[in-house]
């Protein structure tokens, strides 16, 4: 908790120890789930779409406008609303939410406190955000709102991204939304050599970073690839070696003895939790080849 509370008035001077501070950030944010875990987004990837639908002034504000939840979690409203009726919401806000809120505005070389216009767009958009999620991604097994606690939601429909996809976004607004990391960019673009360690002609250190960031994005979802594929393989092993009477009809089920039965029908519905999980795996391998793709083309792009 000290290290919440410590005063953090001191904004590092270098811009790689800056943009250090924000990977770690963007890293924690992209894997802390929305809703208390019941929402497959990440906090990474809603500030991400906050950024994008908010207007030039207030982009900034609203790319790490959620900064503090990687140090706090993602709070649901029952509970700041319970934590306010007790009367500890906000000491809890003006102690720990707002101090690192203010570090990391300093540090991203906006306005401290932020302007009542950004504040309410980004409340607006928050909103409907929030309903977006709540229509489209959130388990609704586990979280039931009345029409009424909810605003409009946007139009277009919301997919969870991964965490790489949400983490390596992140870091691309803050480079471009921050105005403290705009000094990052000067420059740039360094001649063509064939000497270790060059840039290509053409490429901006910030495309070198992202085009690093890409590839190891790909290693890590191509070694996911092969260890989902040796799990669908020894899925699709066990299906061949199992026993044909343990699928039987009802009829054939009917004939056997009441332990006999009992056996059978927990292998039947063994069968089915591993169909439904070779499904799963199938579905998964579906979607790291587009993640593959959507990272290959960002390399082309910042190539071309």
């Amino acid at each position: 908790m000290r290290e919440l509370t410590a005063s953090s008035d001191h904004v590092p001077v270098s811009f790689e120890v800056q943009l250090e501070v924000f990977r770690h950030q963007a890293a924690g944010l992209s894997r802390i789930r929305r809703w208390n875990g019941a929402c497959d987004v990440s906090v990474a990837q809603h500030c991400v779409q906050a950024c994008d639908l908010a207007s030039p002034e207030t982009a900034g504000y609203a790319v790490i406008h959620d900064i503090e939840e990687f140090d706090t979690g993602d709070i649901t409203t029952p509970v700041k609303n319970t934590m306010r009726a007790l009367g500890v919401w906000q000491r809890f806000e003006d102690e720990i939410v707002l101090p690192i809120r203010r570090r990391f505005t300093l540090l991203a070389g906006l306005k401290w406190p932020w302007p009542e216009g950004v504040i309410g767009e980004i409340h607006e958009i928050d909103q409907k955000l929030k309903a977006t999620e709540y229509r489209d991604c959130v388990d609704l097994s586990l979280v039931r709102l009345s029409a009424g606690d909810l605003a409009e939601p946007y139009s277009d429909y919301m997919l969870p991204w991964s965490a790489t996809k949400a983490e390596n976004i992140f870091m691309e607004r803050v480079r471009n939304v921050l105005p403290s990391m705009a000094m990052g960019d000067a420059g740039d673009v360094i001649e063509h050599s064939n000497c270790s360690g060059r840039l290509a002609e053409g490429v901006t250190y910030k495309d070198h970073e992202l085009i690093a960031d890409a590839h190891a994005a790909i290693a890590a979802l191509m070694n996911e690839a092969r260890q989902t594929k040796l799990r669908l393989s020894e899925l699709e092993q066990a299906f061949k070696t199992r026993q044909e009477q343990y699928l039987r009809t009802s009829d054939g089920m009917k004939k056997m003895f009441p332990e006999q039965r009992e056996a059978a029908l927990q292998f039947r519905a063994q069968h089915s939790a591993d169909l439904a999980h070779q499904s799963g795996m199938r579905n998964r391998l579906a979607f790291i080849e587009c993640e593959i793709a959507h990272w290959q083309e960002r390399i082309a792009l910042a190539r071309a």
